[in-house]
């Protein structure tokens, strides 16, 4: 029987299983929020507005408090993770990890997901498009 070990190659230092599996999940309700709230806020506005319109304005109106969440919590996690007050060993990794998975998740917010959901909506007109064209 075989078994394929590549998967666990990443995760072969122990450290770096622990921080994947104990913080994936408080970065999951972190950064959620933010995402889920910029996406809600386009699919009501879209009702009124162009698509294209609707995500400007929901990056616009939801760009502050999207990073106004972000900078409280990093420079919160910023003085456990550089030792600011005191130096702990086991939380200096988990703080630090947290803090720059939440800053990558911010950019992936307000960049990438705006790009994706004009994207999906784009390849949605496109196959409706090819199925309401008769073949000849």
């Amino acid at each position: 029987r075989q078994v394929n070990l590549i998967p666990l190659v990443p995760f072969s230092d122990s450290s770096s299983f622990q921080v994947y599996f104990f913080l994936a999940p408080f970065l999951e309700t972190t950064s959620s929020p933010s995402s889920i709230g910029l996406v809600d806020f386009i699919n009501k506005r879209r009702q009124d507005i162009e698509i294209k319109e609707a995500i400007i304005e929901a990056g616009t109106l939801r760009l502050r408090p999207v990073l106004i969440t972000t900078i409280t919590t990093v420079c919160g996690l910023f003085t456990v993770a550089y030792g600011i007050g005191g130096f702990d060993p086991f939380l200096k990794p988990m703080a630090l990890a947290i803090s720059w998975g939440l800053i990558f998740a911010t950019g992936l917010t307000l960049v990438v997901i705006p790009c994706v959901y004009l994207i999906a909506e784009d390849l949605k007109k496109l196959k409706n498009k090819q199925t309401q064209t008769p073949l000849t």
